[in-house]
């Protein structure tokens, strides 16, 4: 069993999606829901995030969810990042070379 979906419901909707194409989501158009769902793959198509538009969501819970990615490339991946002017943040600890960011809606996004 592997996870294959998490759905974001954020306020943040068009930054959001633009948040999870930097990092290499495509929107996958064969799966659109409607205007405000928006279904992304990730470059092997084998997870999705749902982004969902929820004027109300003011990032309730997102606080406190943590997605981490493993990335071919951490140094690229901070680099492409730190241009697009996401705030990076450095681990208190280094038990693995990594870094985390946190998305529009206020999720903890961290790269190994």
């Amino acid at each position: 069993m592997k996870i294959y979906m998490i759905n974001i419901c954020t306020k943040y909707f068009k930054e959001e999606i633009k948040f999870y194409q930097d990092i290499g989501f495509t929107i996958d158009d064969n799966e659109r829901i409607n205007e405000n769902v928006v279904l992304l793959k990730d470059n092997e198509g084998e997870f999705y995030i749902t982004v969902s538009n929820k004027n109300g969501a003011e990032n309730s819970g997102n606080q406190f969810l943590t997605i981490n990615y493993k990335t071919e490339d951490l140094e690229k991946m901070r680099e492409t990042l730190a241009e697009k002017r996401y705030t990076i943040i450095e681990p208190d600890q280094h038990l693995v070379p990594s870094f985390k960011v946190i998305d529009p809606a206020g999720v903890q996004i961290m790269f190994t």
